[in-house]
């Protein structure tokens, strides 16, 4: 008899996660001291890797790294080994696997591991066997990526959860539960969510509103699914502990720039985790009502720095960040943000950047460091070069594939691009490099029916331009 499991009956959303790509986790890693593994050239296991949606993006990105997905659903692992072989990747294969039986290392070394969206949702003993498999496969100097459900946000969304079973009680199917809950979303969004002075609507008003936009593959899985389990950032830390394992921080860049507190609370924070992390991070989680979490595990004793290392700003490469800037920034940050600018949307070595601003390499490094922390430059380790579209525009394959799917578009850095117009999605869909532009447009009005213009059309493709998406 197959096995059969939950995510072979209703199938879990398929995209990417840039937090989780190897040259995230280099990066976070690299700004507290270690030095890791070159990403592109790496070896990468994930655990839980559903149908490929995100392994099938470092593949293709880094041809010349090793992926291996492990998945307990045999629908999925044959869904991304089909995907795999439409797509051309070759260094990708797919398994099904149980991580309660892979702590022994059977599958060899790993400079990263990934593990999204399982370690909350299991009972304890797959916990403890995707601790033991992350620890008996990551190399010496390998990084893990977990991600979880944490508290104490967990208890408002345990009430929401509760609610929404009980509500749905009835349901006989799980796509009718979901349905169930989101018409209990919808009733307390428009009963109780409204008056800002009501201590409930306070308290669920912020989780209601994402929930009502999940689909049913996210609450089914997630938060009414049958094993639901936030956990206490300390006592994850302690497991880990237990495998030889170490917190290093947060996946996603932008928690690195420092978390705005009110006046007082840095320095009570100081004082109550006396340097220990562990302490510190879970009294921030405390006092911030942290609901979810992506964090970096190393080997244990490695040196982990717990303030930023100002010597990695100058070991990493650079892309323009969110803030504008201003009179008040440095004359060599203006000189370095234009020539991110020339070369966007790929990132610029600080070499490289050294000698277009002609600053003091030093100095360069603290402009970049405080940068990075207002939100101006984006550091990287060792992404996939982007190219600029050019007479014939070739489209990654993957953002093809996914613009052809649906609306979150993939790019070659892994991240996610929403494109709501389906104009937009079916001219990516077009441009695989066999086209030049006249011919483009041509097959472009042929399939949507539209009448644009090759003015249009060039506005268009330029404004692409500035993504990840293309090939040089």
């Amino acid at each position: 008899m197959s096995l059969v499991t939950p995510y072979d009956r209703v199938k879990y959303s398929n995209h990417a996660y840039h937090q989780c790509h190897p040259d995230t986790l280099a990066t976070v890693a690299r700004l507290y001291g270690l030095r890791s593994p070159r990403p592109s050239r790496s070896r990468v296991l994930e655990l839980a890797c559903g149908a490929g949606g995100n392994l099938l993006g470092v593949a293709y990105g880094f041809p010349d790294a090793r992926c291996v997905g492990i998945d307990l659903a045999p629908t999925a692992v044959e869904e991304a080994a089909r995907l795999a072989a439409g797509l051309g990747i070759a260094n990708a294969q797919f398994r099904q696997g149980d991580v309660t039986e892979l702590g022994d290392g059977r599958l060899g070394e790993f400079d990263y591991v990934v593990a999204h969206g399982l370690y909350a949702w299991v009972p304890d003993p797959v916990r403890e066997g995707l601790m033991a498999t992350i620890a008996s496969h990551l190399s010496p100097d390998g990084l893990a990526y977990v991600s979880y459900n944490c508290e104490p946000t967990g208890h408002i969304r345990r009430v929401i959860r509760d609610a929404a079973l009980w509500w749905g009680r009835d349901a006989d199917t799980p796509e009718a539960l979901a349905d169930s809950a989101r018409e209990l979303f919808a009733v307390l969004l428009d009963a109780r969510c409204k008056d800002a002075d009501d201590w409930y609507a306070g308290l669920i008003g912020h989780e209601l509103t994402g929930l009502t936009r999940a689909l049913d593959s996210e609450l089914v899985h997630d938060l009414l699914g049958e094993c639901w389990r936030p956990v206490w950032f300390s006592d994850f830390a302690a497991h880990a502990a237990r495998h030889g394992l170490e917190h290093v921080g947060q996946a996603r860049l932008g928690e690195h720039r420092g978390t705005p507190l009110p006046d007082g609370l840095p320095a009570l924070l100081d004082d109550l985790s006396g340097g220990d992390h562990v302490a510190r991070e879970q009294y921030l989680d405390i006092l911030t009502c942290r609901g979810f979490r992506e964090s970096i595990l190393c080997r244990a004793g490695r040196g982990i720095r717990r303030e930023l290392d100002p010597t990695a700003f100058g070991e990493l490469a650079f892309r323009t960040g969110l803030e504008r800037l201003t009179e008040d920034d440095p004359p060599a940050l203006h000189a370095a943000h234009e020539a991110m600018v020339a070369r966007r949307p790929n990132a610029v070595p600080f070499d490289e950047l050294v000698a277009a601003t002609g600053a003091d390499a030093e100095q360069l490094r603290g402009v970049l460091g405080g940068a990075f922390r207002a939100g101006k430059a984006n550091p990287f380790t060792d992404l996939p070069g982007a190219g600029r579209p050019g007479e014939r525009p070739h489209v990654s394959a993957v953002a093809r594939m996914t613009a052809a799917g649906g609306d979150r578009v993939t790019t070659l850095y892994n991240g996610i691009v929403f494109l709501e117009d389906p104009l937009g999605r079916a001219l990516i869909t077009l441009m695989d490099g066999t086209r030049d532009r006249d011919e483009l447009l041509a097959a472009f009005n042929e399939r949507t029916g539209a009448d644009v213009t090759r003015e249009v059309l060039d506005a268009n493709i330029a404004s692409l331009g500035q993504i990840p998406l293309f090939h040089g």
